[in-house]
């Protein structure tokens, strides 16, 4: 079994959302990319024997103290189990299946419910 890499992880990460690994490295730090980052964060923690300090530089020139409030912040269900299913994926060494990333759906972008049925009323 070959040793997982931060740039696989990285990857990993960013098909897992449908996202780039340049957003996942970037500036951008709004609440959905960061959780992301976090969750990539725990994946290169837990799977590879590399510092905080190179986990940070590995991710657009961070400083360890990112990666470690990361790790310390409690992180939502939903990526909880982006988390947890990554995670076993990397292990195993397989990807996660098309069909359950595309009805993976996040916050930002759902759609709003149509309902299924309209009552109209007439005077």
């Amino acid at each position: 079994m070959t040793p997982i890499t931060i740039p696989q992880i990285k990857e990993a990460v960013a098909a897992y959302f449908g996202t780039t690994v340049l957003e996942l490295t970037g500036p951008e730090r709004t609440q959905i990319v960061c959780a992301r980052r976090a969750v990539a964060f725990r994946l290169c923690n837990e799977l590879t024997e590399v510092s905080y300090l190179q986990i940070g530089r590995e991710f657009g020139g961070r400083d360890h103290s990112s990666v470690l409030r990361a790790l310390t912040k409690p992180i939502d269900l939903q990526h909880q189990i982006a988390f947890d299913r990554l995670r076993a994926d990397l292990i195993r060494g397989t990807s996660h299946d098309l069909d359950t990333v595309l009805r993976w759906q996040f916050k930002s972008r759902r759609e709003p419910v149509e309902p299924m049925f309209v009552r109209r009323y007439t005077a």
